[in-house]
C-alpha cells in the first residue's frame, strides 16, 4: 500500500511527496508498508521480506533465494521474474516453475516450516496453464496434493496447517497467476 503522500515504481523505490507536489526525504504520515504490503526499513533504504531482503535500488533480493533452484529461476537474487506489476512473492520465497508461476512460499523457516511442497506447486501450476481450466478445481486439487504429501511425510499437525495457509492465499489470491495463465495458454489454440 503506498503511502497517501507518495508511491513506488516498479521495482519498489518510494517517493514521497508533500501536498504541493514537493518531493520530501521520507514520509509525512509514518507509513512503512508500501511496495508489495512489505514492510520498508527506511534507514537501509530495502524491503524485510522475512525470509531475505530486498533492494528497491538494484531491484532485486540482496541475498540467494533460500528454496534455491527449486524456484524455477537460474537467478537466486531476482524478484518475481523481473514482473513486479503482474506477480508478487510476500514472503521471499518462491515456488513453481515456467512462465505461470505462482508466489507461493515453500516453507518459512521462522515458524519451523519444513515440508517440501514444490511437487504440488508444480501440478498446480501446470492446471493453471491447461486452456480452459477451472480454478476452484485447480486449486482443490492443490490442496489435495499437499495434503498427500503430509501423509506421505507423516508429519505433525503443522504440516497440514501450512498446507491449509498455502491453500487459502492461492484460493484468495491466485487469480491474477490464473488469468495470466490462461490468457497465455488460450491464446495460442
Amino acid at each position: 500500500m503506498p503511502d497517501p503522500s507518495g508511491s513506488t515504481d516498479a521495482f519498489g523505490t518510494p517517493t514521497f511527496k508533500n501536498g504541493s507536489g514537493a518531493t520530501l526525504a521520507g514520509t509525512t504520515t509514518g507509513t512503512r508498508f508500501l511496495f508489495t504490503g512489505r514492510e520498508w526499513l527506511s534507514q537501509f533504504g530495502l524491503y524485510d521480506y522475512r525470509n531475505r531482503t530486498y533492494s528497491a535500488a538494484f531491484g532485486r533480493f540482496i541475498e540467494k533465494d533460500p528454496i534455491g533452484f527449486r524456484a524455477g529461476d537460474l537467478n537466486l537474487y531476482r524478484y518475481v521474474s523481473n514482473n513486479p506489476v503482474n506477480l508478487v512473492d510476500p514472503m521471499g520465497l518462491a515456488c513453481g516453475s515456467g512462465w505461470n508461476d505462482l508466489i507461493v512460499p515453500d516453507g518459512d523457516p521462522l515458524f519451523g516450516w519444513r515440508y517440501d511442497f514444490t511437487p504440488a506447486c508444480q501440478q498446480h501450476d501446470a492446471c493453471y496453464g491447461k486452456c480452459g481450466a477451472d480454478k476452484t478445481e485447480c486449486d482443490k486439487q492443490f490442496y489435495t496434493a499437499m495434503q498427500n504429501i503430509c501423509k506421505s511425510q507423516s508429519p505433525g499437525a503443522d504440516c497440514y496447517t501450512q498446507a491449509g495457509i498455502y491453500y487459502l492465499s492461492v484460493k484468495l489470491l491466485g487469480g491474477p497467476a490464473f488469468n495470466a495463465a490462461q490468457q497465455k495458454c488460450c491464446k495460442d489454440k
